[in-house]
């Protein structure tokens, strides 16, 4: 599956979460804004900026956002999301991003990650 191929809300729950998890140090290094461009760009600018804008006035906690990453039952999608979102984690200089939220996202959507 391709981030093309993502359905709006499967797109605006990805958006969503890499702003969660970029921001959650206060900082954005090197690595995360390569990736958060990279995506912009194959999503393209206006859709990334709208999904943005639509990620502040929709989820108001992480409560409602949990919620919408619920209704998410695509394991295609679930698995591309989860995966982007490592890399993001993997490109930031600290590790405290919210790991029980990833932890969660794991448990929930079934994820199944690989050692090694």
């Amino acid at each position: 599956m391709t981030l093309s191929q993502l359905s709006h809300e499967q797109k605006l729950a990805l958006v969503a979460l890499l702003e969660l998890f970029t921001m959650a140090d206060g900082t954005v290094s090197d690595g995360e804004a390569e990736q958060i461009n990279q995506i912009a760009e194959e999503l393209g600018d206006a859709e990334y900026r709208t999904l943005l804008d639509e990620t502040e006035t929709r989820f108001e906690d992480i409560e409602m956002l949990k919620e919408s990453l619920l209704t998410i039952r695509e394991r295609a999608a679930r698995e591309l999301i989860y995966g982007l979102l490592m890399e993001e984690v993997m490109n930031a200089p600290t590790t405290g991003h919210r790991p029980e939220l990833l932890e969660w996202l794991k448990a929930e959507w079934a994820i199944e990650v690989k050692e090694g």
